[in-house]
């Protein structure tokens, strides 16, 4: 992918548009908390412990050194919660983390989902054509997934 969050020999390399961008910060909480539910089973966690796994997550994020601080991080996410692209960017983490968790059914009636169903069969097939990885047989469904939501929105905003 080509952005302006990319340089060649660099990686990915985050701006402070970027980093405080509705979007990005709506998909990202939602991201870190569905892991941290999902995956580390911190649905009990005390608060502290949860504000310290985001911002950990968040550092790791955004690299170091950081340009956003975490009181900026929470004061971003505070003041964007009602924007249309903070929702959408809510959304999107969460279609992109159920596909990639297996518990997004391909039968989902959502735009998105449809879509991503008729991409599914060309990137499955060239995802299988790159080598003798294992692919799983969703592979091509979460490819798609990802192109219409996360990759869209980069390239629409930073591309």
């Amino acid at each position: 992918m080509n952005t302006e969050l990319h340089e060649f020999g660099k990686g990915f390399i985050p701006s402070l548009r970027f980093l405080t961008d509705a979007y990005t910060v709506g998909y990202f909480m939602t991201s870190v908390n569905l892991f941290r539910v999902y995956f580390h089973k911190g649905q009990n966690w005390q608060p502290r412990k949860i504000g310290e796994y985001v911002f950990e997550a968040f550092d790791a994020f955004q690299g170091k050194p950081g340009i956003v601080s975490t009181t900026m991080l929470m004061d971003e996410t505070e003041g964007l919660k009602l924007e249309e692209n903070f929702i959408m960017g809510q959304s999107h983490a969460e279609t992109f983390f159920g596909a990639m968790a297996g518990i997004l059914p391909q039968s989902d009636p959502d735009p998105i989902v449809l879509k991503a169903r008729e991409m599914a069969p060309p990137l499955q097939k060239m995802l299988l054509s790159v080598g003798n990885q294992k692919v799983s047989n969703d592979a091509g469904f979460q490819l798609a997934i990802s192109h219409l939501t996360v990759k869209k929105w980069i390239e629409q905003n930073y591309g």
